[in-house]
């Protein structure tokens, strides 16, 4: 149930990665292929790890012994192979293109991404949802010093006070974030993924359910 039943809910804040699109398959494959090809063991990446932290915060915090410039070449060796086919790592979840669609004609929509904000707009458009989201928070604006997703950073830039706001997140860092800063917080978990715990108010397996339930408020 929604926190505070005096309150209307008027902003969604959307992440991008796992919660509009599954982006983990190839990002982990395409970061190996780099990685390997550059000497460099790949084998120990993990998905629960790379999960919600930007490519140069996991690799800064996996890898250590990385120079500063070789972090920035994998990042953008990656990068170029992931847009350049994007209609084959680029999936978003089913319906996740309708309901938004749906969602923005009543409420106001905003992203919030690790991703750097050109290449979240990239995406964005596409996919055909850019002009749903009147304002996408990149990892310029979201990520604290350590490199670590903080929704505390933005919170004075949505327009929204927070108990007017819910926030969609998928990964433990997201969903933390979220809480920390005081968001209504609800898990995309499309993968039905067993979790020991997290802060998350409410969890939807799907895109119909998560119309749903913002539907019942």
């Amino acid at each position: 149930m929604y926190p505070n039943a005096d309150s209307i809910m008027k902003c969604i804040v959307f992440d991008f990665d796992g919660v509009i699109a599954e982006t983990d398959t190839a990002r982990i494959k395409l970061l190996s292929e780099v990685l390997t090809s550059n000497g460099i063991d790949s084998s120990k990446i993990k998905i629960d790890e790379i999960s919600g932290l930007s490519t140069a915060t996991y690799l800064k915090k996996y890898y250590p012994e990385l120079s500063e410039n070789l972090i920035i070449k994998i990042i953008l060796q990656r990068q170029k192979m992931f847009f350049s086919e994007l209609e084959k790592y680029l999936k978003p979840f089913p319906d996740a293109k309708d309901v938004i669609l749906q969602l923005a004609e009543k409420y106001e929509l905003q992203l919030a991404t690790t991703n750097t904000y050109s290449n979240a707009r990239r995406m964005l458009e596409f996919l055909g949802l850019f002009d749903c989201f009147t304002h996408l928070y990149g990892r310029e604006l979201v990520e604290d010093k350590h490199g670590f997703k903080d929704y505390k950073l933005i919170v004075n830039k949505l327009g929204y006070r927070i108990d007017n706001t819910i926030v969609i997140e998928d990964s433990f860092v997201g969903i933390d974030s979220a809480k920390d800063a005081g968001f209504f917080c609800i898990k995309f978990n499309p993968k039905n993924k067993e979790t020991i715990c997290d802060k998350a108010d409410v969890t939807v397996n799907s895109y119909k359910e998560l119309k749903r339930f913002i539907d019942g408020l």
